[in-house]
């Protein structure tokens, strides 16, 4: 190329800096490829990195979940990718994705972290050190193992046999450092079968699931897992049901040994709460509405018949049912005629083995549950 004299020539130099730091490197012009006629220019960049952040800059393993991911997010205009991945001290963690990933402007993507456990635990926290391009960007994020204590407590349960209760459970962790991800909780507790029958759990941590309901011993186990990020304190669960009659008035409510709770990383000391029954009477008698009153059943216990004696506001129809200690309805009667004032039925329960029964009257949308013995 000729130029003629006075000519100017501009020149585009691309700098795409592989450390972090000043760099310099020497810019030679020659005439005719002389070196009697060269200029020299000293070029100075400096390699201040690619814009993006991380989903964890703290990541804490336990032995029941080796495998975790972090997130990278492409905060800049132009692509970037991620190079370098580097464990110190060496062997206890790796990255399993296959490097370099390639992050288009402003889109994300995930690496995965393995706790590599057959070393054992780190002597002290690792340093994962990660380096992406083209700016040389180095950002590090601590590698450790997660280490709490846990209380887990049920609170008092108050229930009206008449409608729905729920059994909560409450938790208070003391962490060396925040899990900050998804992991388990799995517990388990027993109560009086006939007192409480779960049929739903809720958290407002994550997803969650009844895993058991039998009834052992007389007892009802009642088994759930959630799965979510839990804070350092809360309310794991809500174990939700229907509250029943029976033959007392309170359960303890006991958590087992069984489950694993948080997991081998945790140490759990649970508490103990105390199922109460609430708008019950000495004689077991449970009115919902004004409808029905002075509820009375005689001979109780009895070994068939039973002489059903009630006073109701108003006249119209009702209709008895039998209920085991379990919930299923046993025996049910036609509708029959009830009158304004005191009121008098004969009821044959003979069909009935022995045990004890919860007599249902129901009249409009007013019920009345008394308890009934069978004697043979």
């Amino acid at each position: 190329m000729t130029y003629q004299p006075g000519d100017t020539i501009y020149a585009t130099i691309k700098f795409e800096p592989t450390v972090l730091g000043v760099q310099s490197r020497q810019l030679v012009i020659t005439h005719s490829n002389l070196p009697k006629f060269q200029i020299t220019v000293e070029i100075t960049g400096e390699g201040i990195g690619t814009n993006y952040d991380l989903s964890h800059y703290d990541l804490r393993f336990i032995p029941e979940i080796l495998s975790r991911k972090i997130t990278v997010f492409n905060n800049s205009d132009n692509p970037i990718y991620i190079y370098e991945a580097k464990a110190e001290p060496e062997g206890y963690f790796s990255v399993t994705s296959q490097l370099p990933v390639n992050l288009n402007p402003h889109t994300n993507a995930e690496l995965e972290v393995l706790w590599n456990n057959w070393m054992g635990e780190p002597p002290y926290d690792v340093k994962l050190r990660l380096i992406a391009g083209p700016c040389a960007e180095e950002k590090n994020i601590t590698l450790g193992l997660y280490k709490a204590a846990s209380r887990v407590s049920i609170p008092d349960v108050y229930a009206d046999p008449k409608g729905r209760t729920s059994i909560n459970i409450d938790f208070d962790n003391n962490e060396n450092h925040a899990y900050n991800g998804e992991r388990f909780f799995e517990g388990e507790f027993t109560v009086n079968p006939r007192l409480f029958l779960p049929d739903k759990i809720i958290s407002s941590y994550g997803k969650g699931q009844l895993t058991k309901n039998q009834i052992i011993e007389d007892r009802r186990i009642v088994g759930f897992r959630i799965e979510g990020n839990f804070p350092e304190q809360g309310r794991v669960a809500e174990i939700h049901g229907i509250a029943g009659l029976a033959e007392t008035d309170t359960s303890h409510i006991r958590m087992t040994t069984t489950p694993v709770f948080w997991g081998s990383a945790v140490s759990t000391e649970t508490s103990s709460g105390i199922y109460h029954l609430i708008n019950i009477c000495g004689n077991r008698l449970i009115i919902h509405g004004n409808m029905i009153t002075n509820l009375i059943l005689s001979p109780n216990p009895t070994e068939g018949k039973a002489k059903i004696e009630f006073e109701s506001q108003s006249a119209g129809e009702c209709r008895i049912e039998i209920f085991n200690t379990v919930g299923v309805i046993e025996l049910i009667s036609d509708y029959l005629v009830v009158n304004e004032g005191k009121n008098s039925l004969e009821f044959d329960l003979s069909i009935l083995k022995t045990g004890t029964y919860n007599l249902v009257i129901r009249t409009g949308n007013t019920f009345a549950i008394a308890r009934v013995i069978i004697i043979r």
